[in-house]
């Protein structure tokens, strides 16, 4: 919340999008740090995993990959530069801030923020409460909230049971799992007709990849660059396999669509149009 208000605060100063993307991941890396200088006993590790959330920019990679996987690949390239731009604001905010705590011996332990323990009674309720408040924070309308929430449920649901129940790899589960979340998000999304950005966005939310990404700043931090650069990778294959798994769920609803016929000029191409010579 700090960091929200602090990026507000410097927006309306007229700073780019970067530096506020810069400012807002500095709060809760210091919080991290100060629990851990404070011998709190809290695990500051995931005070900074759950601070830098919120930031990351799940929406634009998502609507990225998606155009590039339709074609448009302009529009694509732009939004990737975007994503870039902003998780490189993000990656240089905490790294100061960790460096700084490094310097001052804060022992981050990053193995802390990748320690689990299945409880799927406490989780899921969790996964979906998340989910409803990653929606508000995107402006969601109201209409939408119990479809996104019960996709979050959903979505985390076949995660856990692949990853845990059948030891699946978590990079090909994320996958799988955005891939039901993009399928019913677009069945809903064409059944009131809207988007389906709005249903399938804040329901990824559980499955965003901010442990690996937190993991691989701190491992950067601390001078570790081989561990630092394979945290960082494996954060980027999950974030990729998160886009890829919404793009093909969505194609795939539009298998069960009946896709509306032209009237009188219009024609409906049945074949892609690289098989038709044009």
């Amino acid at each position: 919340m700090v960091g929200d208000r602090l990026a507000w605060a410097v927006a309306d100063r007229g700073l780019p999008e970067f530096y506020q993307f810069v400012v807002a991941a500095m709060p809760a890396a210091a919080m991290g740090v100060i629990l851990t200088l404070g011998h709190s006993g809290l695990r500051g590790s995931v005070v900074v995993t759950g601070g830098l959330y919120a930031l990351l920019p799940g929406r634009a990679l998502v609507a990225a990959v998606a155009d590039g996987l339709t074609g448009f690949y302009i529009t694509a390239a732009a939004r990737l530069l975007e994503v870039l731009y902003l998780v490189v604001g993000i990656i240089l905010g905490v790294l100061l801030v960790l460096y700084v705590g490094v310097k001052f011996g804060a022992d981050l332990h990053p193995e802390q923020s990748l320690s689990t323990h299945p409880f799927p009674a406490l989780q899921l309720p969790a996964a979906m409460a998340l989910t409803l408040l990653f929606a508000v924070l995107l402006q969601s309308s109201r209409r939408v909230l119990p479809m996104v929430t019960v996709l979050g449920g959903v979505g985390w649901s076949i995660y856990g049971a692949l990853s845990v129940d059948g030891h699946v790899s978590p990079i090909i589960a994320t996958g799988v799992a955005a891939g039901m979340v993009g399928l019913f998000g677009q069945l809903a999304s064409r059944y009131r007709y809207a988007s389906s950005l709005p249903y399938v966005t804040a329901a990824l939310g559980p499955l965003l990849p901010g442990s690996a990404l937190y993991l691989g700043l701190l491992s950067l931090a601390r001078g570790e660059a081989l561990t630092g650069l394979v945290a960082v990778s494996r954060a980027a294959a999950l974030a990729l396999a998160l886009a890829v798994g919404v793009n093909l769920g969505g194609e795939v609803a539009r298998l069960f669509l009946k896709v509306p016929r032209g009237e009188g000029p219009t024609v409906v191409r049945r074949a892609a149009k690289r098989t038709r010579g044009f």
